[in-house]
């Protein structure tokens, strides 16, 4: 893992270059388009390879991949 963080009810990281989160998923924090639970880091879809950094929110995500920012989860608001 080159970073690891965690809020709360789930928690996101990267390794080998992916994007990878686990936990809570009501409202798609874990990226996988689903909103099952896991307690098994699931790949983030799209993003497999080249991330750089990530962090979580309150039910979101963000990390960047090639330069660009990627965010997945509730978006309510639409703060995504």
């Amino acid at each position: 893992m080159t970073k690891i963080v965690a809020r709360g009810d789930y928690t996101c990281a990267i390794h080998n270059g992916a994007a990878k989160c686990w936990g809570y998923n009501a409202y798609g924090t874990l990226g996988d388009g689903t909103s099952t639970d896991s307690p098994i880091p699931l790949t983030v879809t799209g993003l497999s390879s080249n991330v750089t950094d990530i962090t979580t929110g309150f039910h979101h995500s963000c990390a960047i991949q090639s330069g660009a920012m990627k965010c997945w989860g509730y978006n309510y608001y639409g703060g995504l």
